[in-house]
This record gives structure tokens, C-alpha cells and sequence, in this order.
């Protein structure tokens, strides 16, 4: 009983951490992609929508990856993945 207490809280502790993050991630998007969207697009939820949408696959992607090599997630696995996700549009954009 104790271990499956144990892989609950594991569970919420990752789902929580994607959470807190996936909104820090829609916050750096909604700033950033807003104008790119309404100015090729002509609406801003566009540019919204597509830079979370992106951003949140490579998120999910990071998060199974830890998962299929080590057998785990962990707060910190998601905190690294939002960090990279976070890095390379930074990147992209100094380019």
C-alpha cells in the first residue's frame, strides 16, 4: 500500500510541476507570439495557440523521454525540459 501512496504522490508531484510550468510557458508565450500572430496571421490567438501548442509537445515529449530511459519523471525532469523549451525560443529568436 505504501509503495502506490508513494507512486501517487510521485504522479502528482510531476502532473503538478507541468501544470505550474505549462502556465509560466502560456505567459512567455501570450507575450511573445501575440504580434507575431496578428501580424501574419491577422489574429493574435493564432500566434498564441501555435507557440504553446509547440512548446507544450516538447514539453510532453521531454517528460515520456525521462520516462521510456530511466522508468521515472520527476519534478526536477520537467523543470529541465520547460527550461530547454524555453531556451531554444529565446535562441530562435536572437538568430
Amino acid at each position: 500500500m505504501i509503495k502506490i501512496k508513494n507512486k501517487f504522490r510521485a504522479v502528482w508531484e510531476v502532473l503538478s510541476e507541468l501544470v505550474w510550468r505549462s502556465f509560466g510557458i502560456f505567459l512567455f508565450i501570450l507575450g511573445s507570439s501575440a504580434g507575431v500572430g496578428a501580424a501574419l496571421t491577422g489574429s493574435w490567438l493564432n500566434g498564441v495557440l501555435v507557440g504553446f501548442g509547440t512548446l507544450m509537445l516538447g514539453l510532453i515529449s521531454a517528460i515520456g523521454y525521462a520516462i521510456a530511459v530511466s522508468g521515472k519523471a520527476t519534478r526536477q525532469d520537467v523543470a529541465k525540459a520547460a527550461q530547454d523549451a524555453i531556451q531554444k525560443v529565446m535562441d530562435k529568436d536572437e538568430k
